[in-house]
């Protein structure tokens, strides 16, 4: 971390230098989607799109496949069909919205709404005293054990918030007690006599729901904070990921900057060798010019001289001759 503060203050100094922004300041529990930096619930709530999507499809395609296969239409499947119905579009126009934070918000009360307003319904509309077959409450039972841990588990990928998940659990724990009562009365458990087992079943059925509002709350719980580390996990390599990038920056531009320096004391070196030469030039032009006069001179001295001798020997050679 010593280190990291360190290259981001060294990049934040050469941006102040440069001119083009300030400090470089990286943000800790975020990471950066194509809109910006977004903390963990949107997140997992973008990230988790095409599940939620194929989940819905899959549950929709189930109350479809047992609708045509028993040629009934029941009321839960018909609940069922509804909340998919009206989940799943939104779920997919929330994924597109131009405020995540916002339809997030939104599909976490709406995830919230549907599955309570539905056992709510079912509560009402359920006598508390109708006597159904053995088969159809033991349907009920173990639905009632699966769908609040399906949900749980589901709630956690949205995510919703913690209360959300109690509340909906609670729903699903008192709606799962009524189940087990229907079971009872289905199997004639309270009529059975005083059996160490009809008393031991009673227990475990009375406490049952109990142990599955248990569960769902524990399968929430582990599973947001699997999710909350593997987006901490992410969220530091992409963070060390733009530490690098920007020490990477930094280092070209210290290296550019090297290179421009290097560039400009090359040419200030130039100029300063030819004004050098220049001057040398300018100081040693009139003394040469002045050698070059006295040796014109002297070498023409040196040709008249020899001319003369030349021609003083021609002269003494010729009088020679006329005496002989």
């Amino acid at each position: 971390q010593h280190d990291t503060g360190e290259v981001q203050h060294d990049t934040g100094e050469v941006q102040h230098d440069t001119g083009e922004v300030g400090r470089a300041e990286i943000p800790q529990n975020v990471i950066r989607c194509t809109g910006g930096p977004v903390p963990f619930e949107v997140w997992q709530f973008r990230m988790y799109h095409r599940y939620h999507i194929m989940t819905c499809i899959f549950l929709g395609t189930i109350g479809l496949l047992q609708t045509l296969a028993t040629q009934e239409f029941q009321g839960s499947l018909g609940g069922l069909l509804l909340a998919v119905a009206i989940f799943a579009p939104l779920r997919h126009a929330a994924h597109y919205a131009r405020n995540q934070v916002w339809a997030h918000l939104f599909m976490e009360y709406l995830a919230l709404a549907i599955p309570v307003i539905r056992l709510t319904v079912d509560s009402f509309t359920v006598s508390e005293n109708s006597f159904e077959p053995l088969e159809i409450c033991l349907r009920e039972y173990g639905l009632g054990i699966l769908c609040p841990v399906a949900m749980s588990i589901v709630f956690s990928t949205l995510p919703v918030r913690l209360s959300f998940v109690i509340i909906a659990n609670i729903c699903y724990a008192a709606r799962l007690a009524t189940t087990i009562n229907k079971l009872m009365i289905a199997n004639n458990l309270n009529a059975a006599g005083d059996s160490i087992y009809v008393a031991w079943d009673i227990h475990v059925g009375s406490m049952l729901p109990v142990y599955v509002f248990a569960i769902s709350l524990f399968a929430n719980i582990l599973s947001t904070r699997l999710g909350r580390s593997l987006f901490e996990h992410m969220a530091q390599l992409e963070r060390a990921h733009r530490q690098e990038v920007l020490a990477t920056e930094h280092a070209i531009r210290c290296e550019h900057r090297a290179h421009e320096a290097e560039r400009q004391n090359a040419e200030e070196r130039l100029q300063q060798r030819n004004k050098y030469l220049g001057a040398i030039c300018h100081d040693f032009g009139t003394p040469v010019s002045v050698l070059q006069m006295l040796l014109l001179m002297m070498r023409k001295r040196v040709m008249r001289d020899l001319r003369r001798e030349r021609q003083d020997a021609a002269e003494a050679e010729a009088a020679a001759e006329a005496e002989l």
